[in-house]
């Protein structure tokens, strides 16, 4: 693993950190507790079965698909879509740059994924 791969790694884990706290404060859960969470669960499952079969892609369209419908509105009130979010990229995140490749997907394209999310939270 190169140096920008170690220095990207570094910056997703403090994002995660970053968005871990922000999504999941005084929920008294975080992000490794989220599978006990039913909030999203038919998108979530759907999710799941993506990573599974390494379809990164497509679980990222799945989200992005979900949050236009949803709306900037109701996002700011109740951003729950936003913790599925965090979480697909959380779980993506965890495997091995071998599986990411195989699935079309980059430690780039999780810290997009969770800049992404970010913004959307601090934007409204």
């Amino acid at each position: 693993m190169g140096l920008r791969d170690e220095n990207l790694r570094g910056v997703i884990d403090g994002r995660c950190e970053f968005l871990n706290t922000w999504l999941f404060t005084g929920l008294n859960l975080d992000v490794k507790d989220y599978e006990k969470f039913d909030e999203f669960l038919d998108l979530k499952k759907i999710l799941k079965q993506k990573i599974e079969n390494g379809k990164f892609e497509d679980g990222k369209e799945e989200i992005f698909k979900k949050l236009e419908s949803i709306g900037k509105n109701k996002i700011r009130l109740d951003p729950g879509i936003l913790r599925v979010a965090f979480w697909f990229y959380n779980e993506v995140n965890k495997l091995s740059d071998e599986a990411l490749k195989c699935g079309g997907f980059t430690r780039l394209d999780v810290l997009e994924g969770m800049q992404k999310i970010e913004d959307m939270l601090r934007n409204g």
